[in-house]
């Protein structure tokens, strides 16, 4: 058991995570509730994005496929949360690739917590979790980041609170279809800790 594990082991049994390593785990978890967690998590504030099963799908399924990590903790059978990120080299934004040196540097993609289950140390784990699991599974990695909102207030708060801190002159702006069917941008930050 990691330190990470053995620290939070209070806020979640870390027997109910699942880290998914192949596609057949993968599809079973998405259609088992990972699909419908992710289009909730963003369908809400700030973000109201709408994304279709084959989106979630195809996001995920880049992500393994480039050699990334991909955690689940389910409660009672119910996917609660999930966490993903990979190698920027295979999976992230351009505009980081120009920033940070892709071949060394995690990009932490994804972060969901249901609803109901929030504010209850459960995003903080699962961002720990991938942290630690970056660091043991990638050890000449410098650089783990990640991109959020600018009005995604708990987001940045949770990443400051795991040790990530806001990379200066660096945004992107996003379009992304939203939950009324128009197609509007947003602008996103980034954070980055060194490893």
């Amino acid at each position: 058991m990691s330190t990470i594990e053995r620290e939070t082991e209070k806020i979640l049994p870390v027997k109910d995570v699942l880290e998914i390593q192949d596609t057949a785990t993968l599809q079973s978890v998405l259609e088992d509730g990972l699909t419908t967690l992710y289009q909730s998590v963003f369908a809400g504030p700030p973000y109201f994005e709408k994304f279709s099963d084959q989106e979630v799908k195809e996001t995920f399924t880049e992500i393994l496929s480039g050699k990334g990590i991909i955690f689940v903790f389910k409660e009672n059978g119910e996917v609660i949360s999930f966490a993903a990120g990979a190698p920027l080299s295979s999976f992230g934004p351009e505009i980081l690739k120009k920033r940070f040196a892709p071949e060394k540097t995690f990009y932490f993609a994804e972060l969901g917590v249901k609803e109901n289950r929030r504010r209850q140390g459960i995003g903080i784990f699962m961002t720990k979790l991938l942290i630690n699991s970056t660091q043991e599974e990638y050890p000449l990695f410098k650089i783990f980041c990640m991109r959020t909102s600018v009005d995604n207030l708990p987001s940045i708060g949770l990443a400051k609170r795991a040790g990530l801190t806001v990379v200066p002159d660096l945004r992107e702006f996003v379009l992304q279809e939203r939950q009324d069917g128009s197609i509007k941008e947003d602008e996103r930050l980034f954070m980055a800790m060194t490893l």
